[in-house]
């Protein structure tokens, strides 16, 4: 009996982006011990380095891999992750709110960084190297979520701020962590068209997309302000059940 054949242009297209493809269509329907990427698919990258100092039940810990900083986050703990895969503890939050801790978002600005779990929002000062908690005032709210998009912080309030609410998004002045609209034109905000909650707030391309308990809206910005590119009518369980990078 003849063996079926398998095309090695199968490992270079990648997988089927349709599960509708034809089934005689060159790419893979499965994928084991393989990851897919530009190139194609390529062998999964080991990590021979683990860090077991940390205790937390899921979804902590969570690492996030920025420019110059690697962070661990737990619910009430922040470190930062040495060299070595050591661990520094930056700000210990126990007892800074109340309720069971959300997961983190984090916004990176290189030396300067902030992370929100939808209760208390950090940051770190460039100035004094160490991390703080976020004090809102006129100029800045409580983020719910948070994301760097060209140098420009574009959040959610986590409360009624100004005019805005927590179904609102919010966007800084350029290089900036000031929200205050005035004759600069820089600094804005604008209300989701849905009642609900604006869970989370991605770069995608050019585009912003938010993610909200109410529905899906992807925005562009047009001069200083935020144009509707397209919206969908549904929206996510929670500030967790969304995922990826700028291209996906």
């Amino acid at each position: 009996m003849k063996e079926q054949a398998l095309s090695l242009s199968k490992f270079t297209s990648g997988l089927r982006p349709y599960a509708n493809n034809p089934i005689n269509q060159d790419t893979a329907t499965e994928c084991f011990n393989l990851a897919p990427r530009i190139q194609g698919l390529v062998p999964v990258e080991t990590i021979n380095q683990s860090i077991d100092s940390i205790v937390a039940s899921f979804p902590f810990p969570q690492i996030f891999f920025g420019h110059k900083f690697w962070l661990a986050c737990t619910s009430t703990k922040i470190y930062t992750i040495n060299g070595d895969f050591s661990l520094t503890l930056e700000l210990d939050l126990t007892g800074a709110f109340i309720g069971p801790g959300q997961v983190w978002h984090f916004a990176d600005f290189f030396d300067y960084v902030i992370l929100t779990n939808g209760i208390v929002t950090v940051y770190r000062d460039p100035d004094s190297a160490t991390f703080k908690i976020w004090v809102a005032d006129s100029t800045m709210p409580n983020l719910g979520t948070v994301m760097n998009f060209n140098g420009q912080i574009i959040a959610s309030p986590i409360s009624a701020w100004h005019d805005a609410d927590k179904d609102f998004i919010i966007w800084s002045k350029i290089g900036s962590a000031d929200f205050t609209v005035d004759q600069s034109n820089t600094a804005g905000y604008r209300p989701m068209p849905w009642t609900g909650e604006v869970y989370k707030i991605m770069k995608l391309g050019e585009m912003i997309a938010v993610y909200g308990s109410g529905g899906i809206e992807f925005f562009k910005f047009q001069g200083t302000s935020l144009g509707l590119v397209k919206k969908l009518d549904y929206g996510i369980a929670s500030r967790d059940a969304v995922g990826g990078d700028e291209n996906s």
